[in-house]
């Protein structure tokens, strides 16, 4: 009976411990990726998040979602973007956050962030989900992408 418990445990911890990340289609004006990190169920309320910067000619365009499993009380997605310098250091350039009511998701609509060409940008998002009481966060970020 001991075995079984410890089993389902280990099973439950690699679930919430589970991040996916993936890269996905390609823009014509720079012929780089689009770069779009989602992260997998992450709690009791928390189902999934979604961030996705999409890089052109002098700016790039970002979006985001924060999704549970049913309706919750409030869900938030706080989106930052970041320019990455050669030397690994990282510079906040612009945030926005938008949150949800009663709902089972946010979406940040996609906008546009006139940026430097010849630099990397990278987008950090929180995402949040509070029903009952019980907050649930969780970060997801990136690769950088170049800007040309």
């Amino acid at each position: 009976m001991r075995k079984i418990k410890i089993i389902a445990l280990i099973l439950a911890l690699a679930l919430c411990l589970q991040i996916g990340v993936c890269a996905v289609g390609t823009d014509a004006a720079s012929g780089d990726l689009i770069k779009a990190t989602q992260i997998q169920p992450r709690g009791r309320y928390l189902l999934s998040g979604t961030s996705i910067l999409t890089p052109y000619t002098g700016y790039i365009k970002v979006s985001g979602s924060t999704e549970a499993y049913d309706d919750v009380d409030e869900l938030t997605i706080e989106l930052r973007v970041f320019r990455v310098s050669t030397s690994g250091t990282w510079t906040e350039i612009w945030s926005d956050s938008i949150s949800a009511t009663d709902d089972y998701e946010v979406t940040y609509p996609t906008t546009r962030i006139n940026v430097t060409s010849k630099n990397y940008y990278a987008i950090e998002s929180t995402h949040t989900v509070t029903h009952n009481g019980v907050t649930e966060t969780c970060y997801s970020e990136t690769d950088p992408v170049y800007v040309y």
